[in-house]
């Protein structure tokens, strides 16, 4: 169990990660 809660943690950065590149960028286009 303990691995797959670490899978679903990774994937729950990752997703976070990518969610949060996007908003900046966002931001940063809209100057």
């Amino acid at each position: 169990t303990r691995l797959k809660q670490l899978k679903i943690t990774r994937a729950d950065y990752v997703a976070s990660a990518v969610t949060a590149a996007l908003v900046v960028v966002s931001v940063l286009s809209r100057g």
